[in-house]
């Protein structure tokens, strides 16, 4: 300002010189700031600390709002909040937003960092607040909206199936999932994704009456306590799928079909579908004293087939786990993934070692796929939550699959507004028509020219 404010109005050009310097010197902050996280996140991707790089990660979208926070104020103080420094400023924060760290996609990373916060013990209704902020912040200068809306109707699912954001446990977490989710509604071109967001929201509130009915009706009937969640299967991620043959304990299945029966008569015409790999469960586990452990439905179903040793003095006997795939139904790719889980948290042990090694599932002798109960077991504890719980029944799906799916919706949306652009317009121009249709998408994502090339033709044929 200082070296261009004279020559300015000596030579009268208005606010352009100063304009485009403040434009350069905001381009030049970003881009060092972008440099200094990746920076960081190769230091910590050679040193293979993946906790050093989530925090990378982290403060980027930290220094990318606090850049944002300081100019915009700078602009409203020395410049009379002219429009002009605020559309320079709006455009470089997307560039800088939109730019990937090493190899993450700034969407993927977003939507990982609010449930990282979502589910942190250090997180409370203050902390949370600037949190949602910053994501809407961030959203609204992202170019591929409907990416980072799909990662996070995920983890969003996963955050209310699993009580993370339970209306019923009076915490902060559900009024900040609502909060963001309001915010979201004042972006345009993702209005139907919002909506599957708030029905689910809406679904879980709800449920809270229902749940109460249940108690009262045919609660009493089931020698455990259970509490169930009704969603729309329309809303869910696609990702979610109902249980295929999962074979649950006698004990649960009849406490599963007295349930229906109750949702019947006061739902007629309606189905359930059970979404078994979502469902966590509190267990007594008897050791040296009585223990409670928090798991999955998945990881109870392996443990019970070790059950039959536990009143036993006798040495245990081995299972296979081909012998588990038969008893419980599930594929042997969940099978191998929960015992590996659950021989790291010393609950389960490989058969004909007695004592625990983290790599013995790795071996590949004759012994390494047999495994006994590990009465051995001792822990201080008197409760407490198996490694990966919450997430070890979730269906992974890494970001490549996500990205695909993806694309594959937005072939659709782009075949809806080639279609809603012709009927308006009857007779247009090829290169107009792909202009116009990359601006009504542009609100949603970043079309690329080639794709909506293929579907004109794809529609002409």
């Amino acid at each position: 300002v200082e070296k261009h404010l004279p020559e300015a109005m000596e030579q009268n050009l208005g606010i352009k010189p100063i304009l485009s310097t403040f434009e350069a010197h905001v381009m030049k902050v970003f881009t060092a700031q972008h440099q200094a996280r990746e920076a960081e996140l190769t230091e910590a991707a050679e040193a293979k600390n993946a906790k050093a790089a989530l925090q990378a990660r982290d403060n980027h979208m930290y220094s990318l709002c606090s850049l944002h926070k300081q100019y915009s104020s700078l602009i409203d103080c020395c410049f009379n909040k002219d429009p002009n420094f605020h559309r320079v400023l709006k455009a470089q924060f997307e560039v800088a937003a939109n730019r990937k760290i090493g190899k993450y996609k700034m969407p993927v990373m977003l939507s990982q960092f609010f449930d990282n916060r979502m589910t942190s013990r250090s997180s409370d209704a203050t902390t949370i607040e600037a949190e949602v902020q910053l994501v809407f912040r961030i959203v609204s200068g992202l170019q591929d909206k409907d990416l980072f809306l799909e990662h996070f109707h995920r983890h969003l699912a996963h955050r209310l199936l699993c009580g993370i954001s339970d209306p019923n446990s009076g915490g902060w977490q559900f009024d900040a999932e609502r909060a963001l989710i309001q915010r979201f509604q004042q972006l345009a071109g993702v209005q139907d994704t919002v909506r599957k967001l708030s029905t689910m929201c809406r679904n879980i509130q709800s449920g809270q009456d229902l749940q109460e009915r249940w108690k009262q009706a045919g609660a009493e009937s089931v020698p455990f306590q259970c509490q169930f969640k009704v969603f729309d299967l329309k809303v869910l991620p696609s990702s979610f799928v109902a249980a295929g043959n999962v074979l649950l304990p006698d004990i649960m299945s009849r406490a599963l079909n007295r349930y229906e029966l109750f949702y019947k008569k006061n739902f007629e015409g309606r189905k359930l579908s059970w979404l078994h790999s979502e469902a966590t469960v509190t267990i007594r586990a008897k050791y040296n004293n009585l223990k409670q452990i928090d798991m999955s439905l998945f990881q109870l179903l392996v443990l019970f087939c070790f059950n039959e040793d536990a009143n036993t003095e006798e040495e245990p006997t081995p299972v296979t786990i081909d012998e588990i795939v038969e008893r419980t139904k599930l594929s042997i790719e969940e099978v191998t993934a929960i015992l590996m889980v659950l021989s790291g948290a010393l609950r389960i042990k490989p058969s004909g070692h007695s004592t625990f090694s983290p790599a013995l599932l790795k071996l590949t002798a004759p012994d390494s796929n047999t495994y006994v109960i590990n009465r051995g077991f001792k822990v201080a504890l008197g409760r407490w939550t198996m490694p990966d719980a919450k997430k070890a029944s979730v269906r992974i799906t890494d970001s490549d699959a996500i990205q695909k799916q993806v694309d594959e919706e937005r072939k659709h949306v782009c075949d809806a507004m080639i279609v809603r652009v012709m009927k308006q317009r009857r007779v247009l121009d090829h290169q107009m028509l792909i202009g116009e249709v990359m601006s009504m998408l542009s609100a949603r994502f970043k079309a690329d020219v080639k794709v909506i090339k293929q579907r004109i033709d794809s529609l002409i044929e």
